[in-house]
């Protein structure tokens, strides 16, 4: 049969699931996916390792290759590393989920049994490069929901791995019914279709507060400004952000905290006391203004958080803990291809976990950026005791198709599962208000320029933080062995 040949099974395969990614977000095609790709290799084997691994680089590829976009601004070098680093980057990932295929058959030779641990092994992976591998934890499979309000309700109690486990177990049961019942086949695949119409079922949820509630009225400031990627253009961008909040505070004078986004200004402002009073001008004794920029601290520069007071005084900052690779930091800094790479000056590491303590004692915890992909307790251990979490972030260097976007849902899915509001200020988008149950409740789109108000209502939960991954790896390994003494028992 024409379909199950290789040269037809793995490009439709990638493409099917790239679909199911943000921001298309067609979450059964990710099933379908691999239901082809995980069939045609245990059950017809007409695609074997090298396959895979083809099949793997393909889906890293297409859906990671927005990281060369962030070294167009450094030249010719620079451009040829970027698209060097995405093909190695995906070569080793792939290298990796090929790898733990092969380690299943070894221990493994049951077909059926196969049939649901192969799939596994994508959860695996996506554990393996957040927590093992320095962290790289983009698009886990639970990502494919992140636009159904109705099963995100799921990852505050599974977690995100969790969740990607039953995706993965779902996997199974379809090659398991494909070869035994075909009725209850077709009827699970309905059932994951049903479940992927249920997002555009409106689910009426609002941010509910009442008059003698405590509130937060919060502006974010988008500028759109991305040739401030190509040059040193400080002033300029600040005579912007100070017009737009100048506007933004004229239409909602109750403003209480104005967010402008990372890299507000690439300068050290840190030791900046002038510049400090002029952006304290935009405000008065009520208001907070937070913005990225760089600071100098003892020979070291950092990517920090700012938090600013009417009276020109840093009253509080956030040093960025997880720096990107190359794009932050060289880790050969003192050797001859740093100097080649002309990469100056890399960002140093912050230590420090911090709460922010904003207008009418509402508690934020800070992330920059990347981080908030991570698993939130690896950036601020007691997270959920924060009423919201606020990232700024510059995702211009992200490009302008699905890198921010992408971004800014894997974002959501981190805060969804620890069931806290999340504030996003970007410097092209997407900045938005999103609700603890990933609710978009006010947002600007990428490529535009304005500001955004919202009232937030303070959070009166007293929640704990609990990272779930333990008890995700323990369950993982339960199957696995459960799975091994079957096997034999059968034998």
């Amino acid at each position: 049969m024409l379909l199950f040949k290789p040269y037809i099974i793995l490009p439709l395969s990638s493409i099917l699931y790239v679909l199911s990614l943000p921001p298309f977000s067609f979450s059964p095609l990710y099933f379908l996916s691999l239901l082809i790709v995980f069939y045609s290799f245990i059950h017809l084997k007409i695609i074997r390792h090298r396959s895979l691994f083809i099949f793997f680089l393909l889906n890293y590829l297409i859906s990671i290759s927005w990281i060369s976009q962030s070294f167009s601004t450094g030249g010719g070098y620079y451009i040829l590393l970027g698209y060097a680093l995405v093909f190695v980057l995906s070569m080793f990932l792939a290298f990796l989920n090929t790898l733990t295929i092969k380690i299943i058959e070894i221990f493994f030779l049951n077909p059926t049994i196969k049939f649901f641990l192969i799939p596994l092994t994508l959860t695996v992976v996506s554990i393996i490069k957040e927590f093992l591998l320095g962290g790289f934890p983009w698009n886990p499979s639970s990502i494919i929901w992140i636009e159904n309000y109705w099963i995100l309700i799921l990852i505050k109690f599974t977690g995100i791995y969790g969740l990607g486990i039953i995706n993965h177990l779902l996997v199974g049961l379809l090659i398991f019914f494909l070869l035994r019942n075909k009725i209850i086949f077709s009827l699970t695949f309905i059932v994951i279709v049903i479940l992927y119409l249920m997002q555009f079922i409106n689910s009426n949820q609002v941010d509910l507060k009442n008059q003698n509630e405590k509130s937060l009225s919060i502006s974010i400031i988008q500028p759109n400004l991305k040739d401030s990627l190509m040059k040193d253009s400080s002033l300029e961008n600040l005579i912007i952000y100070e017009d737009m909040t100048r506007e933004a505070l004229e239409n909602f004078p109750q403003t209480e905290l104005i967010v402008w986004p990372e890299g507000s200004m690439s300068i050290d402002l840190n030791n900046k006391k002038g510049l400090l009073k002029r952006i304290s001008l935009l405000l008065n004794d009520s208001q907070k203004l937070i913005l990225g920029s760089t600071a100098i601290y003892k020979n070291k520069l950092y990517n920090r958080l700012y938090v600013i007071n009417n009276l020109g005084e840093v009253e509080q900052f956030y040093d960025k803990q997880k720096l990107v690779l190359f794009g932050e930091y060289m880790p050969f800094q003192n050797v001859a291809i740093s100097k080649f790479l002309n990469f100056g000056m890399s960002f140093s590491k912050g230590h420090l976990s911090k709460k922010l303590i904003l207008p009418n004692n509402f508690i934020a915890s800070p992330m920059i950026c990347f981080e908030s992909i991570f698993e939130p307790t690896r950036i601020h251990p007691n997270v959920c005791a924060s009423d919201f979490i606020i990232q700024i972030s510059n995702d211009s260097w992200f490009g302008s198709f699905y890198g921010p976007i992408q971004h800014f849902k894997n974002s959501i899915l981190r805060s969804v599962e620890k069931d806290i509001t999340l504030v996003r200020s970007t410097t092209s988008g997407v900045s938005a208000i999103v609700s603890a149950k990933g609710k978009i409740l006010n947002s600007l789109s990428s490529n535009t320029k304005g500001y955004i108000n919202y009232e937030l209502a303070k959070s009166h939960a007293i929640k704990k933080c609990s990272p779930k991954i333990k008890y995700i790896i323990m369950l993982l390994i339960l199957l696995y062995v459960s799975a091994y003494f079957y096997e034999r028992y059968r034998k």
